[in-house]
């Protein structure tokens, strides 16, 4: 017992002070350096500083943010390969996920130090998004094949991530001991519970599954000619978001402009994003956690959100050229990624407070043997503050992605066009030469920046 006790106190040390530096830097601050200069439009700035913080570590979090940037800039073929290669380790944690259920179980740096120190392996959203953006890319890039390849992933990833989820609860189930005191968030007392809580977050039917993915798959189905499978992605695009009528409607004409399309027209999808996913910060709480000499307070970290993402809403555009002029035109936002990170959170939350529990009872049980073998209270002491120190909640999250994905689409006449988008930071006027059977715009609006690209699909 002396021995294991000992090499319990060793083994927490040299993570406490191997973790120091993980626990101490804060990825968001670093990151909203970034992000301050993208909303200003210096997107190579934006990049050469991520790198600046980052090019030791090519993480997958990493990754996303640079994909990101680059995919801003119009450098499509750059973006998928930085996002390919996120993607790869995407594909690791497939492997795993489909043989151990207890990815985010088993994790001793986390356990014993705090979650910062754990391998970055993205949210379930995240995960699903990944792939859908490489779609992005390639659709801007006029690549419908490997467009098809991604989106068809997107989905494929849905269905792991279901599976190892259902195992994984089934796994917490029987791990959560009977004798814990907190059994889930609610009973964090001063934890912003509402935030997870509203309506809007709960009656997602998870975190992963994007009424926009499935649309966007309906979209290039349809312009390859596969009408069954276009079919299948406006039906799960509808049944996600049943509230918008773009589904129903592209659902409705999809025989008529596969079987009699009109040549003289362009099918027009706007893909419109405006903000940025939430950030996180951490909370820090007393908990009661159970030892051998009763239930004492411990001071435990955990991810909130404490305000609603950044926004600057796209809120209307107007359309003019040839023979048409749309004026005031609404968008429907088909996804919410502010709901969806929102969502995740609560989904991963049992999991969260497993780990901040386990780790609450060893830095417990550390201090305790330490007072036994160390009469001074020295050890013990230190042991305290460096739990103090390192005592933080993972804070990381795919910032860089846009609060909401809003849609809208028209068929018009071949021809020169202006389109007006506005935003409450201002407006863009966006030229596009209209031609072919379909194209797809792409519209970003970021701090006081608009970014948008324009493609005519054949």
């Amino acid at each position: 017992m002396a021995k294991l006790t000992h090499r319990l106190i060793c083994i927490a040390v040299v993570l406490l002070v191997c973790g120091c530096g993980k626990a101490i830097r804060s990825y968001e601050s670093e990151l909203n350096q970034s992000l301050d200069l993208a909303k200003i439009g210096d997107l190579q700035g934006a990049i050469e500083l991520h790198d600046r913080f980052n090019r030791k570590n090519r993480d997958i979090l990493y990754l996303f943010e640079l994909g990101e940037f680059l995919r801003l800039q119009g450098k499509f073929p750059e973006s998928i390969s930085v996002w390919r290669e996120a993607e790869k380790q995407v594909e690791d944690w497939e492997v795993r996920a489909r043989s151990d259920p207890n990815l985010l179980l088993q994790d001793l740096g986390s356990v014993l130090v705090n979650d910062k120190v754990r391998v970055y392996q993205g949210h379930d959203f995240e995960k699903v998004m990944l792939t859908t953006r490489i779609a992005m890319s390639y659709l801007a890039a006029g690549d419908l094949q490997n467009a098809r390849v991604a989106i068809k992933r997107a989905h494929e990833r849905e269905a792991v991530i279901a599976t190892f989820r259902e195992r994984q609860y089934e796994k917490i189930r029987a791990e959560n001991s009977n004798e814990a005191s907190i059994k889930d968030i609610t009973d964090l007392a001063g934890y912003p519970v509402a935030s997870l809580d509203d309506p809007q977050v709960t009656q997602l039917k998870n975190s992963y599954q994007s009424a926009f993915s499935h649309y966007l798959a309906g979209f290039i189905y349809e312009v390859l000619g596969e009408s069954g499978l276009a079919a299948a992605g406006y039906r799960q695009a509808i049944e996600l978001q049943p509230s918008i009528d773009l589904g129903r409607l592209a659902l409705a004409s999809l025989g008529r402009t596969l079987d009699s399309p009109d040549e003289s027209k362009t099918d027009l999808l706007v893909v419109f994003e405006d903000g940025l996913s939430p950030a996180k910060s951490t909370i820090r709480l007393d908990v009661p956690i159970n030892t051998d000499e009763g239930f004492v307070l411990l001071p435990l970290s955990f991810p909130a959100f404490n305000s609603a993402a950044e926004g600057n809403d796209i809120t209307s555009f107007d359309l003019t050229g040839a023979s048409v002029e749309l004026k005031n035109q609404n968008v429907d936002v088909m996804t919410n990624i502010d709901l969806f990170s929102r969502r995740a959170l609560r989904d991963d939350f049992p999991f969260i407070l497993l780990r901040a529990i386990t780790r609450g009872s060893l830095k417990a049980t550390l201090q305790s043997a330490l007072n036994k073998q160390d009469k001074t209270g020295i050890s013990s002491e230190l042991a305290r503050i460096g739990g103090l120190v390192t005592e933080e909640a993972d804070e990381r999250i795919w910032r860089s992605l846009p609060k909401r994905i809003s849609l809208a689409r028209t068929a018009i006449e071949h021809g020169d066009y202006e389109m007006f988008v506005r935003s409450q930071y201002g407006s863009e006027k966006i030229k596009m030469k209209i031609h072919g059977r379909y194209a797809i715009l792409f519209v970003r609006s970021l701090g006081s920046s608009f970014f948008s690209h324009f493609t005519v699909l054949e």
